[in-house]
């Protein structure tokens, strides 16, 4: 999403549990697809002398539909079929699970729309066993106490790493625990929290407090896989992208989570970020941060925020801001960055061809919103930035962006040497012609264009544009990147000898 980097993921395999992924544009296209790798993985297992086992396999077919302004699961596999062989060579249908229903891989049971209630119903049914027995037990205090510690909680942190339990969830599985342990113990059951879960070098009993483990353990994951070339670490950094592409904050690990009611995705990054917030643990040296682009940039969504309170307002607006594929203030404004681009005040009568977010982020789908969300976004926008006048109150200043990024990811450069109009399409540059035209401030080009190759793009600048007529675009401003910064002067070897503070370094010295 952000890094710009592809990542094919074709399945997980462990020991004789395979699971095997497919997608495409559709669900038919999808389905023909897996039925291709399923034949593949049959014919590979048959190859060295194995088989499927189709009494053990299922599949689920996952459609994502945009239905009263959320993204929400449908499955579109009920009326097709997926066939495997058993070792006898005889064909079997194989089951069909809708999305919301959990199946168990690896000992946790998972559900591909992401709820953790069949999992959780497991986790109470074996806490309910445990107390049951520990009842009707003839059990001492040492044998219970190892019991609880080294038995049904080791049990329950088993699959916390793939949950997302609450709080309040975690508490229902621990209080019937002590409940029924703690006295066996010699412990009133009514002790603290902090001598319950307190460690034992601070004369605490060092019972594990499983929402903490299995928030840590989440944060042990981002640590160790966030920064790999590997699959895991590689999925990590896709799903942190997102997340950082729709929470629009600068940092998405680094800063803390506030009520960001315009996040409405639940994820498993969504949680561990969360988590790490409550528990005051940050990320240093994040890849996940927008730069700003112009001086005095800033992120859309958290200025938003500051003059709205209304949760289900700032979702919405949120929503509009995934389908103009926009991140800050730069990608709103004009070229010269004083005013707000017209595409915007015309909002929402725009056509869907005026999304003119210039980024080089790769967005998820989305429809386009309904009318009064979109004028409800423009209204916000105008409220955050422009007041009741028509400029920004903080006008934009110069790109900063390197030289090579400053000609990528946009379409219109001016060039004002020649007072030529450019409009970059993939390899190709064409030259607009001006027209005659006494107001300096409104330049206006044809439509009209001539292929021009390798054109000297030393004088070009930013800028956006707009239809004036069917024959005429209308240059609405444009702006020139921040100048290079000056070459550091090399360091003269005795002047370290000397003992020489350089300002333009980041140490002196004495």
């Amino acid at each position: 999403a952000l890094s710009d980097k592809l990542f094919r993921l074709c399945g997980f395999a462990y020991v004789d549990d395979a699971d095997l992924i497919e997608e495409g544009h559709n669900g038919i296209i999808a389905h023909q697809n897996m039925r291709g790798a399923l034949d593949l993985w049959e014919s590979s297992i048959k190859a060295t002398g194995g088989a499927l086992a189709p009494d053990k396999s299922w599949w689920y077919l996952i459609e994502f539909v945009w239905i009263n302004g959320c993204w929400t699961h449908s499955d579109a596999g009920d009326t097709l079929d997926l066939v495997a062989h058993d070792k006898h060579g005889q064909p079997h249908s194989l089951q069909y699970l809708c999305s919301d229903t959990a199946s168990q891989m690896l000992g946790v049971w998972l559900a591909p729309d992401g709820n953790h209630s069949t999992q959780f119903n497991a986790l109470q049914s074996k806490v309910t066993n445990w107390t049951e027995l520990l009842r009707v037990g003839h059990v001492s205090r040492p044998e219970t106490w190892i019991a609880l510690n080294f038995g049904i909680l080791k049990a329950i942190e088993y699959p916390l790493p793939a949950l997302t339990l609450t709080e309040d969830e975690c508490q229902k599985l621990i209080v019937p625990l002590m409940e029924a342990a703690l006295p066996r113990c010699g412990i009133s059951k009514k002790i603290a929290r902090a001598v319950r879960y307190g460690p034992k070098t601070h004369r605490g009993f060092g019972i594990d407090n499983i929402f903490l483990i299995q928030g840590a353990a989440k944060v042990k994951f981002l640590v160790e896989h966030l920064w790999k070339d590997t699959p895991t670490g590689k999925l990590l950094h896709n799903t942190t992208e997102l997340l950082s592409l729709e929470a629009n904050v600068l940092d998405v690990l680094s800063e803390p989570y506030p009520d960001h009611s315009w996040i409405r995705t639940t994820s498993w990054t969504h949680d561990a970020w969360k988590f790490m917030s409550s528990t005051q643990i940050t990320l240093l040296n994040s890849p996940f941060r927008f730069k700003p682009r112009r001086l005095h940039d800033c992120p859309i969504m958290p200025a938003l925020a500051s003059i709205c309170n209304s949760a289900t307002t700032l979702y919405r607006a949120n929503i509009c801001r995934m389908y103009l594929r926009v991140s800050h203030l730069s990608d709103l404004v004009t070229g010269d960055g004083r005013h707000l681009r017209t595409y915007l005040l015309g909002l929402p009568r725009s056509p869907p061809s005026a999304i003119l977010g210039q980024n080089k982020y790769h967005w998820p789908p989305q429809p386009r919103p309904p009318v009064s969300w979109l004028t409800s976004f423009r209204s916000l926008v105008k409220r955050a930035f422009i007041g009741e006048s028509t400029s920004l109150r903080h006008p934009l200043g110069k790109w900063l962006l390197a030289p090579h990024a400053y000609l990528s990811i946009w379409d219109w450069f001016l060039d004002e040497e020649n007072n030529w109009l450019w409009h970059h399409d993939n390899q190709d540059w064409f030259r607009h012609l001006p027209l005659p035209n006494r107001r300096v401030r409104c330049k206006k080009f044809h439509t009209e264009c001539l292929l021009c190759n390798d054109p000297d793009t030393l004088n070009f600048t930013r800028t956006t544009v707009q239809n004036w007529s069917p024959d005429v675009y209308w240059c609405e401003g444009s702006a020139l990147p921040d100048p290079p910064s000056p070459p550091r002067r090399p360091r003269d070897p005795q002047d370290l000898r000397s003992g020489v503070a350089f300002p333009d370094s980041d140490f002196s010295l004495i």
